[in-house]
């Protein structure tokens, strides 16, 4: 139902756009992923073995010379082998960009997650649980030298299990501006965590991240 729904966006606004003069097929990217690993624990003769399978199909298509959409879908599976807590997950993550102007570009995507426990918590309850989160952005140029980065992330995680239902909102602003062979740049995000149901044991959380840089190229 959600790819269904994202497919009609794209194609509206493809329309609204325009077609490609020289329409392209899309692009299929498979990857896999794998890791193996173990780790010491207190009882220095016991180890926590587990291994990793990640396989994801990419697909990108350029609708026109100024929207591209593209899905992403993964499966993977994560096994403890001496342990308990193993699990797996799918997602399926359609996301759009489109170049409203020659200074504005918007990005924005959804992506649905189901998590599969092979056990219950240590309470005997369900850990299973569906994550939908949204991301949308926007890339603002008002001169060549200066590029603004507004974004706004939401994220639900719906839990079998009520108690641990919780939604997390991140707004986040990025600069970068150049300076003759000097590059300046910094970020910020803020991201709150609440409960999502009346039931949920989650407390309230804010965050507040930031972070700057420099960089110089003598060749500019």
């Amino acid at each position: 139902m959600i790819r269904r729904f994202v497919w009609i966006i794209m194609l509206s606004l493809s329309c609204l756009f325009g077609w490609s003069e020289e329409p392209k097929l899309p692009v299929f990217t498979l990857k896999y992923d794998g890791a193996l690993g173990s780790e010491e624990t207190e009882e220095e003769d016991i180890e926590q073995s587990s291994n990793r399978h990640t396989v994801s199909l990419r697909i990108k298509e350029e609708l026109s010379k100024r929207l591209t959409a593209s899905v992403i879908t993964a499966f993977s599976r994560k096994e403890y082998l001496l342990q308990s807590g193993s699990y797996s997950y799918t997602y399926v993550n359609p996301t759009v960009t489109l170049d409203v102007s020659e200074k504005l570009r918007w990005t924005s995507g959804i992506r649905s997650k189901w998590i599969f426990y092979d056990e219950m918590d240590y309470e005997g309850n369900d850990k299973d649980f569906t994550s939908l989160r949204f991301d949308t952005s926007l890339i603002f140029r008002p001169i060549k030298e200066l590029k603004l980065t507004p974004s706004v992330r939401g994220e639900y995680d719906l839990h079998t299990n009520e108690t641990k239902t919780k939604q997390t909102y991140t707004l986040g602003f990025a600069i970068d501006a150049r300076i003759s062979s000097v590059t300046l740049g910094g970020r910020y995000r803020a991201i709150t965590r609440l409960p999502l149901s009346p039931d949920s044991d989650v407390a309230f959380k804010l965050n507040n991240e930031f972070g700057a840089g420099l960089s110089w190229d003598p060749n500019k």
